[in-house]
């Protein structure tokens, strides 16, 4: 549920809202076995912010 706003800032292409929200959907259980999903997810935003930038 806390990834579904994750992926609609994602689609949007607001990266730095949808790493926030990355960050917070971590905090709520960090000790999940989604905490790694997560990371693996976060670094692909950062990479799409990247190239994003890198395409204005």
């Amino acid at each position: 549920m806390m990834m579904t706003r994750v992926m609609i800032f994602a689609q949007q292409k607001k990266f730095d809202e949808a790493i926030k929200a990355a960050d917070e959907a971590k905090a709520f259980a960090p000790d999940s076995r989604m905490a790694a999903g997560i990371e693996d997810f976060k670094a692909r935003l950062e990479a799409g912010k990247k190239q994003d930038g890198e395409a204005k």
